[in-house]
């Protein structure tokens, strides 16, 4: 994981949102609860990983170092469901990561994110409200506080297809940067499609208005989102590779005296590969490179990322 340039907490927590509603291909109609069903669960995952990024900066300031560092990153989460029913699902969770330079500590990064979220599944589509609130620091002293919540709509197509549509508000609140504060509207729609070799194909657009203090740093963006994964058996072990690409295009507000108004353009694209060793215990190796094209000289550059590390759960 990166500092804020591929992954930012808006990123972390859209990644969380996607996950709680994701579908599951059982039938989802069913809201009898089995008498051996617990209405408590608890589940957590530690994961530790060490990266190489080709570029450390903080896309969230528009800076970039130039440079290439080591990094250690951790990452721990706690998720506590209640469920009533099969139908009705609340979620409670904690999550805290920490990437450590190994030269550059200056761009440290510490988040730690608290979740709730809720959905019911209806006969006819399932509906769910989600609310997270975020924390980062930056070095040793605080960046950001991140607030988003919303709704979403989700509904099976065929037995094999899922559509999930989401609003959502998100606010930033910035330590020192104050003029960067903002709030924002956000859309985003997920179409997902699962095979008969537990491959599945993902298709997402986004859309977000965000309007900051200074006019400056408010924009308007386009996304989309492609995504492939497929598990196959290796020693009688599930190896899963998943490939995804995203493409993000961001107008300003503002205009320079020239009247030519800031324009940034990216293109990233991501392979992980996830080694089941044990039921409870997961090897991962993950690259991801990016290209950021921008009409700003500091937000124009190029980024490669590696990293290798374990995965614990329960």
């Amino acid at each position: 994981m990166k500092t804020l340039n591929e992954c930012t907490i808006a990123r972390s927590v859209a990644l969380m949102t996607a996950l709680v509603f994701t579908p599951r291909l059982h039938a989802m109609n069913d809201s009898s609860l089995s008498d051996e069903k617990s209405w408590f669960s608890l589940t957590g995952k530690g994961y530790v990983a060490y990266q190489h990024d080709s570029n450390v900066g903080i896309s969230e300031l528009d800076t970039n170092s130039n440079s290439a560092d080591f990094a250690r990153y951790t990452k721990g989460n706690l998720k506590l469901s209640i469920a009533p029913t099969d139908a009705w699902v609340n979620d409670l969770s904690v999550t805290h990561s920490a990437t450590s330079y190994g030269e550059q500590s200056e761009f440290d990064l510490d988040i730690t994110t608290l979740g709730v979220a809720s959905s019911y599944a209806f006969e006819a589509l399932k509906v769910g409200v989600h609310y997270y609130d975020a924390n980062a620091s930056l070095g040793s002293d605080r960046f950001l506080s991140y607030e988003q919540y919303g709704v979403s709509a989700g509904k099976l197509i065929m037995q094999r297809g899922y559509v999930r549509l989401s609003t959502d508000k998100v606010a930033k609140q910035f330590e020192t940067a104050t003029n960067r504060n903002s709030n924002a509207d956000s859309f985003r729609a997920d179409m997902f499609w699962f095979f008969e070799d537990d491959d599945f194909v993902e298709l997402a657009l986004t859309y977000q208005d965000e309007d900051a203090v200074d006019n400056v740093f408010s924009f308007k963006s386009n996304g989309l989102e492609l995504g492939y994964s497929y598990p196959v058996s290796v020693l009688s072990k599930v190896l899963t590779f998943k490939l995804a690409y995203q493409l993000n295009n961001r107008n300003y507000a503002n205009e320079t005296a020239g009247g030519i108004g800031r324009e940034d353009d990216s293109r990233r694209i991501k392979l992980d590969i996830n080694y089941e060793v044990l039921s409870y215990l997961d090897v991962v190796f993950s690259a991801r490179s990016g290209d950021f094209d921008s009409t700003l000289a500091q937000a124009d550059y190029n980024e490669t990322i590696a990293e290798i590390g374990v995965n614990l759960h329960f």
